[in-house]
């Protein structure tokens, strides 16, 4: 069909703006790749040749090639890993991976050895030392002139969970596993920030004997060696010995699974074709051409990520559909966005910049997944719909706060945490944001309702017969918004932004007498591009309103120093709720553990309340039981100022009722929770007659002041670190009734208490733990107790008391296993960490006599859980004994037993 002259003068001016996009142009240069390599029988090393035809496309001659080694960032651990996210990267511990380009040869002659560039000199600053290098040529190379080298080069493959690694005779390469040569900037100079230039490639790989090998979406059979030959960026390898492939088909077409161990069962089945079907028809619904080949699923062991993209396929997590099943499958969305994206690739090469191609598609394809998502799942449920009424308990409150679990980004939907650990090949030496964030950018310029025109306009023109126009140009066409600058700023650096709002209320703002606020909005912070200015949105929301209806404003910042204002007056229709800077969140960035930078931009700040509730301790010889249960309430994404409320009961205590605040401030350390904490409580509790300084049932009040310190990183999987405690308490006792009406009695005291961790490997861990205490009256339920879950375990709670305490505690955790994956009932188990302690402590009058010490020792288990298949976890259990216990009356013998919820201390 020939196109009309409508379609062809909007070709030609497309054609023309890009090219004003894209100046100054360059005249790319050309590199093939001949590679032959062999993997070791284990699949922990590779030995290859590679040979690199490399012709100078610049305007200048070249007498050196710079080469990018990705395997040598793995030298190392993985920088940023917390106690909870190294297990699953690490399983059995660090294990170093390399590449090592062993000698470089040119027509028959050896070329001098390659220089590796200091990591100072680098942009990214994740590339790590040795990841770039500079092999000289023999001489200088004329533009337009082909070099042919020989390299020798060895990759020692890491034991480790990812896209680079081997695991249970399962190896996966996405790329990197050999020397590669860099991009270079339209100047001609070096981009090895940029990804990989697109090649051609003729390959062969040899697997280790009898494993199954995809090479690039290609299935090899076992024992014969993978070949590919073609146009691609990287080559992307997985191999094992249990890897099975099979071709299912769905009604809108074929799709390959490569499953790493136990196929998927009939339900599972089931799912995936649901999943691929939908994801094929909702292509072909918006309109997007049809590759040649199917699309190609492998399975490859992922632990912080759902999904990878590779050359060719997708990779996917083997535990997809392995977790505990919910009323949706909350991994489908994120499977079917890698696959759109993985379809759109080949098309959007044709169009965009070899920079630009790969996050034109990856960010088409997020826009793509809410049609698909309302195709699937008609009425949708998301992990986040199903965590959020439970947001009152702590662990989940702090999880829907901070990325700080494995999944984080597919689990909540959060388009800021992106790859932390930068895993995917294409991104690993890029400070840029992922093509997500980006394209939410483009979307705060240009409106939803046109950016969706824009996208579904961009996807039908991939497959028509005239060439259709970059992204870019096409989104200028249709919304009149040149994005030119921000896609760039976006691309070369990793902004940040800080706000802030004053809020004054106006009692009149006109000549008719309205109410109205007037709003000051501060740009606080704000680095990235200086040619690239922000523009924020304010909202205003009403008392009686629904959230969100409020009248919403728009202010903007020019290029001048920090610290401008802008202020605006806005009428007031009733009572002001809140103001809100950037209400879309579009501007909100995260530094780089994940915490947003933008905390101080409410006036004043939403508040939240978590659920305070849990078992202390249950002693299963004595049925003691500790237990609380309550509410504490704290400004959203701060926990500087925190209250509480709560009921409580112990072995002293029927009931008893506490309220309290709290002021944490210093360093964040556990999610937006802060190292120094002051506290104030005051509670009041309905006695056990047992405790009573009267004979009637007694009521005690009691006040404290409290100052803790903590800098563990982590409260759930604590491995180091230091935390104290020091309060100051008192308070009184009366009766309720009864003769002896008006009795009382009172007491003031002080509570020390330390506890420290010691690693002295990844799988051993020695803990201390101190307490000292005094007090100047004998009040029965007030007095130091020794024993109990979180005391001396080998005696009963409140066995031994005393108006004065010293305690001394030792425990050494070490780990039997941590690479278990047992499906139970409602989580999965991971592995399991044994405890054994030795406790002594001492409570009365005189510490100097010896034989009022109490000693016990026992033996704890504790096991690692991921609940839901989402939520890691600590349970477990102490066996504790102690020559002065007595006999329990549920279990004969002189010793104690409890079910614990976490670590000791």
């Amino acid at each position: 069909m020939i196109p009309g002259p409508a379609r062809t003068l909007q070709f030609l001016a497309g054609l023309l703006a890009w090219t004003l996009v894209a100046l100054p142009a360059q005249a790319k240069d050309r590199v093939l790749y001949e590679l032959d390599a062999r993997l070791s029988p284990e699949g922990d090393r590779v030995d290859g040749d590679l040979d690199v035809v490399f012709t100078n496309g610049a305007g200048a001659p070249v007498d050196r090639l710079v080469l990018l080694l990705y395997g040598r960032r793995f030298i190392s651990p993985v920088p940023g890993l917390s106690d909870i996210t190294w297990d699953r990267v690490y399983p059995r511990g660090f294990d170093r991976g390399d590449l090592e380009l062993l000698d470089a040869w040119s027509g028959g002659e050896m070329l001098p050895p390659a220089v590796a560039v200091p990591g100072s000199m680098l942009q990214g600053g994740a590339m790590g030392e040795g990841t770039v290098v500079v092999q000289p040529l023999a001489g200088p190379l004329a533009p337009g002139d082909t070099v042919r080298l020989a390299l020798r080069f060895r990759a020692a493959v890491p034991r480790r969970f990812g896209t680079f690694g081997t695991y249970r005779d399962q190896t996966t390469l996405s790329g990197g596993w050999y020397p590669y040569v860099a991009d270079r900037h339209p100047d001609g100079d070096w981009a090895v920030d940029a990804p990989a230039p697109v090649a051609r490639w003729r390959a062969a790989v040899l697997p280790p004997p009898g494993w199954r090998t995809v090479l690039n979406g290609v299935v090899h059979e076992p024992g014969v060696p993978a070949r590919y030959e073609g146009t691609a960026r990287h080559l992307s390898l997985v191999t094992g010995r249990r890897l099975q492939a099979t071709e299912r088909r769905t009604p809108a077409g074929p799709y390959v699974y490569c499953s790493a161990g136990a196929p998927p069962s009939r339900s599972e089945w089931r799912d995936l074709d649901a999943t691929l079907g939908a994801t094929l028809g909702h292509m072909d619904e918006v309109g997007a051409p049809r590759p040649a080949a199917p699309p190609v699923l492998v399975e490859v062991p992922l632990r912080v990520r759902l999904v990878e993209l590779a050359e060719g396929m997708v990779l996917v997590t083997d535990r997809l559909y392995h977790s505990v099943p919910l009323p949706e499958r909350w991994e489908d969305g994120y499977v079917a966005r890698a696959v759109m994206a993985e379809r759109l690739r080949p098309f959007t090469a044709r169009l965009e910049r070899e920079v630009d191609a790969p996050d034109v598609a990856d960010g088409i394809a997020w826009w793509l997944l809410p049609g698909y998502l309302k195709r699937r799942f008609p009425k949708r449920l998301t992990v986040v719909d199903i965590l959020q009424p439970f947001g009152a308990i702590p662990d989940i409150d702090r999880m829907l706060q901070t990325p700080a679990f494995p999944f984080y980004d597919e689990y909540f939907a959060n388009p800021y945490a992106f790859d932390p650990l930068r895993d995917d090949v294409s991104r690993w030496h890029r400070a840029d944001m992922g093509p997500r964030v980006l394209f939410g950018k483009l979307a705060a310029r240009t409106g939803i309702a046109s950016m969706r025109g824009a996208v579904g306009a961009y996807v039908r023109s991939l497959g028509e017969a005239v060439r259709g126009l970059p992204w870019l140009v096409l989104l200028r066409q249709r919304t009149g918004v040149d994005a030119a600058g921000l896609w760039s700023a976006y691309a070369r650096a990793h902004p940040g932004v800080d706000f802030s709002v004053q809020l004054r209320r106006l009692p009149g703002l006109d000549a008719q007498g309205r109410r109205g606020v007037e709003i000051t909005a501060r740009r606080d912070q704000l680095w990235g591009d200086p040619d690239s200015p922000e523009r924020v949105g304010v909202r205003v929301d009403f008392l009686g309103r629904p959230p969100g209806r409020g009248r919403s404003y728009r202010l903007s910042w020019d290029s001048a120093g920090d610290g401008s204002e802008r202020a605006v007056r806005l009428p007031a229709d009733g009572p002001v709720a809140f103001a809100k800077v950037d209400a879309a969140e579009s501007l909100l960035e995260v530094d780089a553990e994940g915490r947003p930078l933008k905390s101080n931009n409410r006036v004043p700040t939403g508040l939240r309340a978590s659920l305070l509730a849990g078992v202390l301790s249950l002693d299963l010889a004595t049925g003691d039981i500790d237990a609380f249960a309550g509410v504490a309430v704290r400004r959203d994404r701060d926990s500087r100022h925190q209250f509480f409320a709560q009921l409580f009961h112990d072995p002293s205590s029927l009931v008893g009722l506490g309220i309290g605040y709290s002021f944490y401030f210093g360093e964040q350390v556990d999610g937006v929770f802060r190292r120094n904490r002051l506290g104030i409580s005051v509670d009041a509790a309905l006695l056990d007659p047992a405790y009573a300084v009267v004979h009637s049932t007694p009521v005690s009040v009691g006040a404290a002041l409290s100052y803790r310190f903590d800098s563990r990183r982590a409260t759930l999987f604590p491995t180091r670190g230091f935390r104290a405690r020091a309060s100051v308490f008192g308070g009184y006792e009366v009766s309720r009734g009864g003769p002896a009406l008006g009795e009382y009695g009172d007491y003031i005291g002080v509570d020390l208490e330390a506890q420290a961790l010691a690693p002295l490997s990844r799988d051993h861990v020695i803990g201390i733990q101190v307490k000292a205490g005094l007090m100047t009256a004998t009040l029965q339920h007030r007095l130091f107790s020794l024993g109990g879950a979180s005391d001396l375990r080998g005696l009963p709670a409140g066995s031994s008391l005393g108006p004065g305490k010293v305690f001394l505690g030792a425990e050494w955790r070490h780990v039997f296993e941590r690479d278990w994956d047992v499906p139970l009932p409602l989580a999965r188990l991971r592995g399991v960490q044994g405890a054994l302690f030795v406790e002594s402590g001492w409570v009365g009058r005189d510490p100097r006599y010896l034989e009022e010490w109490r000693v016990g020792f026992g033996y704890g288990l504790r096991f690692y859980l991921d609940f839901l298949g989402v939520l890691p976890g600590v349970t477990g259990f102490d066996v504790a004994f102690s020559p002065d216990a007595p006999v329990g009356n549920l279990l004969p013998l002189p010793m104690q037993v409890y079910f614990v919820g976490g670590q000791s201390f």
